[in-house]
């Protein structure tokens, strides 16, 4: 999960709150500086952002429901980067959140797009194997990168 709040990232203190019926069943997890959060448990997810500059603003997400994955979505190695290329209809898109450059790796060769939050298209581009965007010029925020060989999306999120 992801959340664009504006302004310099490291300045940012994102508390994800995790809502549950019970004390015992509820979580919250503060992280400094990066926006993106990974739960493992499935849930009904808010996030509130604060920032040390502006101090008396605070920015409250929308409650959304959240479904874990069974298997893990980020590789650790390169050993785990290999398993998740080979799976079919699988690429591998890192750094995430990125700033200038977004490496992606897939089995064979695809042609990708990078598309908007309104399905605007903002590049296309050829890989083989192992390739590179410049997103240097995109404005930061949640963007998905499509493989239009085999119609499969990755969520990406472009920081500054």
């Amino acid at each position: 999960m992801s959340v664009y709040a504006g302004g310099t990232l490291s300045n940012n203190t994102y508390t994800w709150f995790k809502l549950g019926l019970s004390e015992e069943t509820r979580d919250t997890i503060v992280i400094k500086g990066d926006s993106i959060f990974h739960p493992i448990k499935n849930g009904l997810y808010r996030v509130k952002v604060t920032n040390s500059i502006a101090t008396k603003l605070t920015l409250h997400g929308i409650l959304f429901r959240y479904k874990a994955f069974d298997q893990p979505v980020i590789a650790s190695s390169e050993n785990d980067l290999q398993q998740q290329i080979d799976k079919p209809n699988s690429f591998c898109v890192y750094p995430n959140p990125a700033k200038d450059i977004l490496h992606v790796e897939t089995n064979g060769s695809a042609t990708f797009s990078l598309i908007d939050q309104s399905g605007k298209i903002l590049i296309t581009i050829n890989i083989a194997g192992k390739g590179s965007i410049n997103i240097s010029g995109i404005t930061p925020g949640l963007y998905y990168l499509k493989n239009n060989s085999t119609g499969s999306v990755q969520k990406v999120v472009i920081v500054r």
